[in-house]
């Protein structure tokens, strides 16, 4: 039997929306006190998501918590309040150096009224923990009348520069926590605290560890401070830690809630009485990894069991050779599932550090070396970055999109001014990517010289591809602007956005054999509308000439 939305359903879809996106706050304020029906749903939604301390303890009665001669400027008051929670808006609740007094039971009530609406926290460094102390968190301990300030808290972030903080955060930690992103400095002792906090919390789903520069000449202390809270895991299923000790690995072998992981991989190793030489993660669908060279993350790839990940992250800091970055994909090749992987981002920092060019090219990545990815026929997403430079060409570039038809972002780039392109890819290669990849919408690939485009006004591709908008060229060379806009709109007319490194060259640099992209950009779009495109071509010449200058516009026939 179909069932309608009572009253309250319907309001609370009203509030949601308002809530969302772009919030309108003032809308919901004016709701909250328009009539009872209104007043909880609205105020749900204002107090869903807080980014500090200070609107909550507004609530209690300023007088009574300090005492202090100082007046408060009202334009100072306006300066700090949230301006987006009108409905929020109250006296401030401290002053650096006032002094406190006693909490009462009515205070609560009010605090208590509006804390249990409250579902996620960011407790940032700075304004986050705007005039609260140690002091004022002892206050709030020993006056509360419950066990936490906020009971139904269920996303937490606690980043803070006072070590001192660190031990209130129980206060903040009720039953219902399931998120946690803890950044922890100051004295080691604090690490006593953690493996409690998965003990005590077993709906515990999602955990972030960070560690500021107090820890950087400690990493063995932070391995066993990380290791004995992840050992305590039970439901985990989101973790991501900097690194873990030998016992940990075991232990997340043994969950079968882990489905994402993010983890310094540097100085990995399995337990001494392992009885295998494969780790298994068996419920493992997100794996981010780092370390500072490539061969550690080949490592680690080849003692996974073969598994269903459907994403997968990889960073370095060092410079990777062909051969380093062939085994590493080989290794992908061989340990990840093929049918389930549909993400793969792979972003190889450093730059070579040989001024020798000879030496320079062992760093190039060719086709050889990406051809093990080939065999990934599901991915809808690809970025790998080579700091180093790349060489690639058309018959390869007909290979990835013919392996790759179910492609939407594809990014093979060189993020760094350092590295060096001999790419072969010429323009209409392209077309490989309208005939098999119907929906890629985002394409970032090298382009080199190769044999100029020329303008043929009955040229009609065979195929059409209607969803590829951005198309990043780096700094590829065009000599012309004019055929390369007429061949692009032919055969990706939804095209809007062209980016190239050389949009940012001087006037002199645009001229020296590169066309600016610019004009490009500007001129696809009127192959693609009917009317006089004479005309607007004409426009846009100047538009262009006057923002880049170049010479592209010299083969639009008739002028």
């Amino acid at each position: 039997m179909h069932r309608c939305l009572n009253i309250a359903e319907v309001t609370h879809m009203i509030f949601t929306h308002l809530g969302s996106g772009d919030p309108d706050w003032v809308a919901l304020s004016r709701l909250a006190v328009t009539c009872q029906a209104f007043t909880s749903p609205a105020l749900d939604i204002l107090w869903h998501e807080q980014l500090e301390l200070r609107p909550l303890l507004n609530c209690i009665d300023r007088p009574r918590i300090f005492a202090s001669e100082d007046t408060f400027d009202s334009e100072d008051e306006e300066w700090w309040f949230d301006s987006k929670r009108p409905a929020l808006a109250s006296p401030f609740l401290s002053r650096p150096n006032g002094s406190h007094k006693i909490i009462g039971s009515t205070d609560w009530d009010r605090v208590l009224f509006y804390s249990r609406r409250i579902r996620r926290i960011t407790l940032g460094a700075g304004a986050g923990w705007w005039g609260v102390s140690a002091e004022l968190l002892e206050l709030l301990v020993t006056s509360l009348p419950s066990e936490w300030i906020l009971p139904n808290l269920t996303y937490l972030t606690w980043i803070s520069n006072d070590p001192l903080l660190f031990p209130y955060i129980r206060l903040f930690l009720g039953p219902r926590i399931t998120s946690l992103i803890l950044s922890l400095d100051g004295p080691a002792s604090r690490l006593a605290l953690l493996p409690m906090l998965a003990s005590r919390y077993p709906a515990l789903a999602h955990l972030e560890i960070t560690f500021e520069d107090s820890f950087a000449a400690k990493p063995n202390l932070r391995i066993a401070a990380t290791s004995s809270i992840v050992c305590a895991l039970k439901g985990i299923r989101t973790l991501a830690v900097q690194c873990v000790d030998a016992l940990a690995w075991q232990h997340l072998a043994s969950l079968d809630t882990l489905t994402s992981l993010k983890i310094d991989v540097s100085d990995f190793t399995l337990p001494d009485d392992s009885s295998s030489s494969q780790l298994i993660l068996a419920s493992l669908e997100v794996l981010q990894i780092r370390a500072s060279h490539i061969s550690q993350c080949t490592k680690f790839i080849a003692i996974l069991s073969h598994p269903l990940l459907k994403r997968l992250i990889i960073r370095t800091d060092v410079a990777a050779t062909q051969d380093e970055s062939r085994s590493l994909f080989l290794a992908i090749y061989h340990q990840c599932a093929h049918p389930t992987l549909t993400s793969l981002d792979v972003q190889l920092c450093g730059l070579a550090r040989d001024d020798d060019f000879t030496a320079r090219i062992a760093y190039l990545i060719r086709s050889p070396t990406l051809r093990p990815l080939l065999i990934f026929a599901n991915l809808s997403k690809l970025h790998i970055s080579f700091p180093s430079g790349i060489d690639l060409d058309d018959a390869f570039v007909a290979e990835m999109a013919l392996a790759w038809s179910q492609i939407e972002e594809l990014s093979i780039d060189i993020p760094s001014a350092g590295g060096h392109c001999v790419s072969d890819v010429t323009i209409p290669g392209l077309l490989a990517f309208a005939y098999h990849c119907p929906v890629l919408h985002t394409l970032h690939l090298p382009l080199g010289p190769g044999s100029p485009v020329e303008w043929d006004p009955s040229f009609r591709p065979a195929y059409t591809q209607h969803t590829l908008l951005e198309l990043h060229v780096l700094n590829s060379p065009i000599d012309a602007a004019f055929p390369v806009a007429a061949f692009l709109s032919c055969v990706f007319p939804s095209l809007s956005r062209i980016v190239s490194s050389h949009r940012t060259l001087h006037m002199y640099e645009q001229t020296q054999g590169y066309t600016s992209w610019r004009e490009v950009e500007m001129l696809v779009p009127l192959f693609v509308k009917p009317g006089n495109f004479r005309e607007r071509a004409s426009n846009v010449r100047q538009s262009a000439r006057s923002d880049s200058p170049s010479t592209g516009f010299s083969t639009i026939p008739g002028k």
